[in-house]
């Protein structure tokens, strides 16, 4: 058996991806995935032998997703680590695959589900007729596009029937247990493994919640519905609309016409817009929302995220099985934490962490000032202005989670598809500046604020206010502009200070200024 299952990885190409540089990744995804099918039941993994021996060995891709067939936690773990900063490009552009490339349903078995979930007198009373081939697939869920005629309006309508795969359901149980023993695996070997900041028990535990928020069908009708109304107004943003027919088992909505936002052909410069509209709905926009209560989409690879053929500007949210909401609360201490970083305040982090912890603080105790030297620590060992912000509050959450202690559901969810949005900004324009980016947002919205401000800085005690739509005071306005002054106060000295020791340095040292510099 341990020989056959190594053959199996060895010819599904996945070990071919690497480039020299990345090598060290061959141990981790051998034998994760050693482990993984190893556990598997024995008609299963027959049935991914008989699979890839019918694949000729140059078809590298339909190998590795025959490999992955009807196992959603494989495909849940390639959709989540396809653009993740830390994972080697070719490994990156194999997991991509199963972004949109998922081919595991017959047409005929959904449409057979659908027809006996509904009921022959719910399919007459619309008209119902269902395309011929299945339009999309993901891990768990498959997507065909129908004809309805709605009795008042008369005349047919395009929608899509989404629909939980038959087999998935079944293949969870298995899988689910199987992803608990890697935690468990990689709890114990994870050092050995260690590559980049990926934590990789964390990372299993992750996929395990996700996997099992997805089989609420009833809760993500729930989140769409939700949505929907958020953003009806919302001249950036698309939700499908969700229908009446409806059920337990079943979801109809409207079909929107788009692409996957990472297909998008425009030049440079229109990819360029593309993905500053995109920080800007997915960040910025949830941040600094308006609403006592931001919601945002809680699973955003890039398969759920489109753009509108016919409006390329907007963006297309689909699938909200895993969403979460924000209070104005907890964003005005997470614009702190991210200040804090910024400027290295200790005191702003420490009277800030409590927004990750569940609960928040509620007095001083011993696990509060643990938690406190915990984010001084992970602070210290980030480059801060240079690394994205939403990467360190992620080192955060990973040291905090490996500490056990209990975190904010909704934050760690929202910081956790910031990852996931970096790394499809970084595909769309790899020249976007987010910091930059965020710098243009921030002082747009402080503008607009300015005679309020003005007020705030006549009336001293108003000067500490963050009763702003920013929730930003006056005076951290001051601290990021002394930090800034002092930044670029230091670059002018160095360059100074070389250009004066010019004369009496060594040769070596004059080659290497560039560099220095």
């Amino acid at each position: 058996r341990a020989r056959i299952l190594r053959l199996m990885i060895y010819q599904s190409g996945i070990l071919e991806a690497f480039s020299n540089r990345d090598k060290k990744w061959l141990p981790l995804v051998h034998d994760f995935l050693l482990f993984f099918l190893d556990r598997l039941p024995r008609h299963r993994l027959v049935d991914r032998i008989v699979a890839l021996l019918q694949i000729p060995s140059e078809n590298q891709r339909q190998r590795l997703i025959a490999l992955a067939d009807r196992a959603p936690s494989l495909q849940k773990i390639g959709q989540i680590m396809a653009r993740h900063p830390d994972i080697p490009p070719g490994l990156q552009r194999s997991l991509q695959t199963f972004e949109n490339n998922i081919r595991t349903s017959r047409r005929d078995d959904l449409v057979d589900f659908i027809k006996s979930d509904l009921g022959p007198e719910t399919v007459s009373r619309y008209q119902m007729e269902f395309d011929r081939e299945v339009l999309a697939e993901a891990s768990i869920g498959a997507v065909i596009k129908v004809s309805l005629t709605f009795p008042q309006a008369g005349r047919p309508k395009t929608a899509v029937c989404k629909v939980l795969k038959p087999y998935a359901v079944a293949a969870l149980r298995d899988e689910l247990v199987i992803l608990g023993q890697l935690v468990s695996f990689f709890e114990v070997n994870g050092e050995f493994y260690q590559v980049g900041q990926i934590q990789l028990s964390e990372m299993f535990q992750e996929v395990r919640n996700l996997l099992s928020k997805e089989i609420q069908i009833l809760e993500e009708q729930k989140n769409l519905a939700r949505a929907f109304e958020y953003y009806l107004d919302d001249p950036k943003v698309k939700v499908p609309r969700i229908y009446s027919m409806s059920t337990p088992n079943v979801t109809f909505m409207e079909f929107i016409k788009g692409g996957k936002i990472v297909d998008f052909t425009g030049g440079p410069k229109a990819r360029s817009h593309l993905a500053e509209r995109l920080d800007e709905v997915m960040t910025w926009d949830v941040i600094f929302s308006r609403r006592e209560e931001a919601i945002f989409h809680g699973d955003p690879h890039a398969g759920n995220v489109f753009y509108l053929t016919d409006e390329p500007g907007r963006i297309v949210l689909l699938d909200w099985g895993l969403s979460g909401s924000l209070p104005r609360r907890q964003r005005a201490q997470l614009i702190q934490m991210m200040l804090g970083i910024y400027l290295r305040d200790k005191k702003r982090v420490r009277d800030n962490v409590g927004v990750v912890v569940e609960g928040g603080f509620q007095k001083n105790t011993e696990e509060k000032a643990k938690i406190q030297q915990i984010a001084l620590e992970v602070m210290e060992n980030s480059r801060a202005g240079k690394k994205d912000q939403f990467l360190v509050l992620n080192d955060l959450i990973v040291r905090l989670t490996k500490a056990g202690y209990s975190l904010n559901f909704n934050l760690v969810l929202f910081i956790k598809s910031q990852v996931t949005i970096i790394g499809i900004l970084k595909e769309l324009d790899p020249e976007l500046k987010r910091a930059m980016r965020a710098a243009s947002v921030i002082s747009g919205k402080l503008l607009r604020e300015t005679p309020k401000r003005l007020l705030n800085t006549v009336y001293f005690p108003g000067w500490t206010s963050h009763d702003y739509p920013s929730m930003v005071s006056n005076q951290d306005i001051r601290d990021v502009g002394f930090e800034a002054t002092g930044r670029g106060c230091k670059r002018l000295g160095s360059w100074i200070w070389k250009g004066i020791s010019f004369p009496f340095r060594s040769p070596k040292a004059a080659g290497n200024s560039e560099s220095d510099r």
